[in-house]
């Protein structure tokens, strides 16, 4: 049986011509990489296992492990295959409410749908717009298993899905991607060769709300001034303090931030990168409530990480949980 799938394949590929992949919301190139993280926690990564011409088999595909995959510069159509049979997951060009017939898994075999176009989706990789959502609808099979809606953004793929459990859906979203060259999150760039990353060591953390002993967890943060170029990049700081790292919840009020306890010499300072080299500064911030001295809600969050020359920042998203609630 496996080798009559082999054969099939083989043979969908010798009648499809060799060419560059062009899909505008599946880029499906050979080195794109993806990281997801779940809302309650894990990471899965998806990146291309085995290629044969212009199928790719990817480690995930949106929740769907291990998939064939094909894209073509001569429509907007993504096709998949699984289990020796070939179906398109969808045609990003078809109009709103078109119906497919996939053929995945026991427990995606049945319509995907074309639902949404025109969406806005935030999730700690960006802020992406112009995202079309693919439904799906579960074959009854799985009570607890198949995938439920994927997001896919221009220029990027797939940007978050949610899987079916009997808990309720469960959202991973992209925290970081590498898609035909181009990082996200986003570096900050001024000039050629010049550019700013941020990074947290994690994307959810867990604050334990119940006294005596209460536990705040401490997010680790990076940043990285790289330059690359042939020219010396000059900064001048207010003071001796060189970054910050501020925590705002998601109506955009600050509950803390890493120079809240911390005194700084008023005193201008400047300092020079010269070409080739690399800003680089690691700390923590204790994920706390500094203005009303008590635990952080269970939420949603926004950390902006700075360099305080006033040129350099950028903002990631973050998940606060709570392992015990008061009673």
């Amino acid at each position: 049986m496996r080798m009559q799938k082999l054969l099939l394949l083989a043979a969908l590929l010798i009648i499809t011509p060799c060419l560059v992949h062009a899909n505008e919301h599946y880029p499906n190139a050979s080195d794109d990489a993806y990281v997801y993280q779940a809302d309650l926690g894990g990471e899965i990564t998806d990146t291309v296992i085995n290629e044969f011409n212009q199928w790719k088999q990817r480690a995930n595909v949106g929740g769907f492990t291990d998939l064939y995959v094909r894209t073509s510069p001569r429509d907007n159509m993504l096709r998949v295959y699984s289990n020796g049979r070939l179906s398109t997951l969808a045609d990003f060009d078809d109009p709103v409410g078109t119906k497919y017939n996939v053929y995945i898994d026991g427990c995606n075999d049945g319509p995907s749908i074309l639902a949404a176009k025109g969406l806005t989706v935030e999730v700690p990789a960006g802020i992406f717009r112009d995202v079309i959502r693919v439904d799906f609808k579960n074959s009854g099979m799985c009570a607890d298993a198949g995938v439920g809606s994927q997001w896919y953004a221009r220029g990027v793929g797939i940007v978050q899905w949610e899987e079916i459990t009997f808990a309720g859906p469960r959202r991973y979203k992209l925290v970081k991607a590498v898609v035909d060259g181009k990082i996200y999150p986003d570096t900050i760039t001024v000039t050629k060769g010049v550019s700013f990353t941020g990074t947290i060591d994690n994307y959810t953390y867990m604050v334990d709300m119940e006294p005596p002993g209460q536990i705040n967890p401490v997010l680790t943060f990076q940043m990285s001034l790289a330059n690359n170029s042939n020219a010396e990049i000059k900064m001048v700081f207010p003071s001796s303090q060189i970054y910050d790292a501020v925590l705002y919840d998601v109506e955009g009020k600050e509950m803390t931030r890493w120079s809240f306890d911390k005194a700084f010499a008023a005193v201008i300072t400047p300092k020079v990168l010269p070409p080739g080299e690399t800003l680089t500064v690691k700390d923590s911030l204790e994920l706390w409530n500094s203005y009303e001295d008590r635990p952080l809600e269970a939420g949603d969050y926004r950390i902006e990480l700075i360099l305080k020359d006033g040129h350099w920042k950028t903002v990631l998203d973050l998940k606060v949980t709570a392992a015990r609630l008061l009673q």
